[in-house]
């Protein structure tokens, strides 16, 4: 079993200072709220000693030696924190003790309550069968050591199924240590990483660990892995083979037990064939695979999120809850959403600022998606859909002669031919019949028709265009 790791706070009680040489971030030092407030509580509390114990060092006359000494924080029989001095005398221990006692004594029933709770996992909200199937793998790899390598477009959420597998699984007791790699500089990486000794480079006046070995015991989370160099990666792959780490100006390994996850919104395999990715540490990252699909694929789950995110946003405004009518809540399902979940909370934090009213209509879409998008397209029409649209109208050419062909072969994109689609029902003002004869079809052929579109993600919803032509006639005539 891995060595259980404490929070510790440093504290110059010479200067009256806390330094904080242990962890980058006190909080994610500890999996429960109670814990972050001990953390918070047991710095208060060394201050508290120092003043209490340079009053009674101002009394004495003497010089007193400089010496280092620690204090142990227990709560219920567990070790919860500690406290180091670099103190004038080792008597001060015993005071320190005395006055954390103190301070934390009103926590300790809260305390007793989280003490070895399972920390709650993140939900992931949907009702896809696609994230059923990943809610199955984290349920089944979660108290794993193995390696996971977590794929997808970026704003899908790939960092909350990080959390899920470590906070939900066997590690939830120790640190989860996200590493943005795209964010890494080439020539602080290492030692961002692995840690340095005191001396190893000009400004290194104190030894420092990486954030492998202030993870050890928890988990390390690689996001945006492809954004590494050759060099840094061959020094990962160490870390996955030997599970050990070399501190830059030393000699010794050092080891550490940490499960290592990673994350892409880039063809990983594609990085593999090119050479920017090295095919060896690919297949020790990949041990487990998760892929989450895009929201475009996964449109069941818009619904869900989206009221996730309405609450969430509508409490932070200090608003009344938002619903969305039928006819909003169809175009935003079928939007293509590039931004993935991101993306879509974006426009739930816009529309809990900007709504007027309680209730999200179609005419309230445009302020927050875009002329263009609130009608189911990205922007203008591409050359070479406007010249297919040209030929239908002009009759040199029908719909299942000049777009359906390329759609089946590929060669018309599905955004494009949406957007077609999405051009005809603006000049038909939201009509499929109009719709059918200005593609150059029959009136018999309108159910063939939009069967095509269906069995192709390819129906555009038709109201948005209805209450656009609406607006346009009011304007007029105003």
């Amino acid at each position: 079993m891995a060595k259980q790791v404490v929070p510790t706070q440093y504290a110059d009680v010479r200067q009256g200072r806390l330094v904080d040489e242990a962890a980058r971030a006190v909080a994610e030092l500890a999996p429960a709220k109670a814990w972050q407030r001990l953390l918070d509580l047991v710095a208060r509390a060394a201050g508290a000693a120092h003043a209490e114990w340079r009053r009674a060092a101002t009394a004495q006359t003497e010089t007193l030696p400089v010496a280092a000494d620690e204090v142990v924080v227990r709560l219920h029989g567990r070790e919860v924190g500690r406290v180091v001095l670099r103190s004038a005398r080792r008597a001060v221990s015993p005071r320190l003790a005395a006055v954390l006692a103190s301070h934390l004594a009103p926590l300790a029933p809260e305390l007793k309550a989280n003490d070895g709770r399972r920390s709650e996992a993140p939900r992931l909200i949907g009702a896809s069968p696609q994230l059923a199937k990943v809610r199955k793998v984290i349920e089944l790899v979660r108290d794993l050591a193995s390696p996971v390598l977590i794929e997808g477009e970026s704003g899908t959420g790939k960092e909350l199924i990080a959390r899920a597998l470590h906070e939900g699984g066997a590690r939830r007791g120790h640190r989860l240590v996200t590493v943005e790699c795209a964010n890494l500089k080439a020539e602080l990486a290492e030692a961002e990483l692995f840690g340095y000794a005191r001396g190893a480079f000009t400004g290194a006046a104190q030894e420092r660990p990486g954030l492998f070995e202030v993870a050890s015991g928890g988990t390390v989370f690689l996001d945006e892995i492809t954004e590494t160099s050759t060099a840094l990666q061959a020094k990962l792959l160490r870390v996955l083979e030997a599970r050990e780490v070399r501190r830059i100006g030393e000699a010794r390994p050092r080891p550490v037990d940490v499960r290592i996850l990673s994350a892409t919104n880039r063809d990983i395999k594609e990085a593999v064939r090119n050479g920017s990715f090295r095919e060896d540490l690919y297949y020790r990252l990949n041990v487990i695979s998760i892929y989450l699909p895009p929201l475009r694929e996964r449109r069941e789950d818009v619904e869900p999120l989206l009221t996730a995110f309405l609450a969430e946003a509508c409490a932070r405004a200090g608003r009344s809850p938002l619903t969305v009518s039928a006819e909003a809540l169809a175009v935003l399902v079928r939007a293509p959403w590039p931004g993935n979940a991101r993306e879509l909370g974006n426009v739930a934090s816009r529309l809990a600022a900007l709504a007027p009213r309680d209730v999200v209509s179609l005419d309230d879409l445009p302020m927050v998606l875009g002329d263009a998008r609130a009608v189911g397209r990205d922007g203008p029409l591409s050359p070479r859909s406007a010249a297919l649209l040209d030929r239908m109208v002009r009759g040199d050419g029908d719909f299942f002669a000049l777009v359906a062909p390329l759609y089946r072969a590929r060669e018309l994109p599905r955004t494009e031919a949406r957007a077609l689609v999405a051009e005809g029902l603006e000049r038909t003002r939201g009509r499929y019949r109009g719709l059918t004869r200005l593609f150059g079809l029959a009136d018999g052929d309108y159910r063939r028709f939009m069967s095509f579109l269906r069995d192709n993600e390819l129906h555009v919803e038709y109201r948005p265009f209805r209450g656009a032509a609406r607006r346009r006639s009011k304007s007029g005539n105003s």
